[in-house]
């Protein structure tokens, strides 16, 4: 995989290369948050298709990943 980032204060972007040569799909986005596990609650409360349950991760980080109507990936995580 290749993967590179930028941020700047609180916002960061992460720009993934692996599907290089593959034709265009959905997007990724990542956000990094305080409360994931109640969040995490209140998305599956209100239905949200879930792509990757919450959990902890061994880069450190607890989330959890959503897929949006256009099957765009969304993930929500926190640093443990």
């Amino acid at each position: 995989m290749t993967r590179a980032g930028v941020s700047l204060d609180d916002v960061e972007i992460q720009l993934d290369g692996s599907g290089l040569g593959a034709p265009p799909g959905p997007s990724v986005v990542y956000c990094h948050m305080t409360g994931v596990d109640d969040y995490y609650a209140a998305c599956r409360a209100r239905g949200a298709t879930i792509a990757m349950e919450l959990a902890d991760r061994p880069w450190g980080m607890r989330d959890f990943r959503v897929l949006d109507p256009s099957g765009n990936r969304i993930g929500f995580g926190a640093l443990r």
